[in-house]
């Protein structure tokens, strides 16, 4: 509102339809620039405050943005780095975790990253829990599975000892290849 209100008393001497002596017309553009430049001053102030500003900077390949999302629902904004094959690092909460998900939000590359939690956030995944527990009441992924393999009648170690079994025989073929 300071932006706009700065740039409208700036252009009344230009919009009158009176002659304003110059004095009174240099006066209300020096107000109006003021006003406006204290605007942007106030919304710099405010995105440099929540990391927002690191929107505005073009992206960089290999440095993408963390969505740091705080307990109490606070999120910050943060840049991060790429330290090795899927894994990044933020230097402001030094921590490392796996990347996971990559998002797009313009030009920048996202990353959803919840406090206590070690790696970043698939969205689809989440989703899918919170429909689960809406319409199922599961409290989470291991909740669903042991409800699912009690009504199917099946022993969840059991079907991973057959993954791991059924894995064995294939690795031998792709390593041939």
């Amino acid at each position: 509102m300071m932006v706009f209100g700065g740039l409208i008393i700036a252009g009344i001497p230009g919009m009158l339809p009176v002659y304003l002596p110059a004095e009174l017309s240099f006066l209300c553009f020096l107000f109006g620039t003021v006003l406006a430049m204290a605007g942007l001053g106030m919304l710099s102030f405010r995105a440099k405050k929540t990391g927002a500003d690191r929107l505005i900077e073009p992206a960089r390949p290999g440095y993408p943005l963390w969505f740091y999302i705080y307990g109490d629902g606070e999120v910050r904004i943060l840049n991060s780095k790429r330290e090795g094959e899927s894994y990044l690092s933020c230097a402001e909460l030094d921590s490392l975790i796996p990347d996971i998900k990559t998002y797009s939000l313009s030009d920048h590359k996202i990353r959803f990253v919840p406090e206590g939690c070690s790696h970043a956030v698939d969205l689809a995944v989440v989703e899918y829990t919170q429909l689960m527990d809406r319409h199922n009441k599961f409290q989470g992924l291991s909740d669903a599975r042991r409800k699912i393999f009690a009504k199917l009648q099946r022993n969840p170690q059991e079907d991973s000892q057959e993954f791991g079994k059924a894995s064995e025989s294939i690795y031998p073929q792709l390593r041939s290849r």
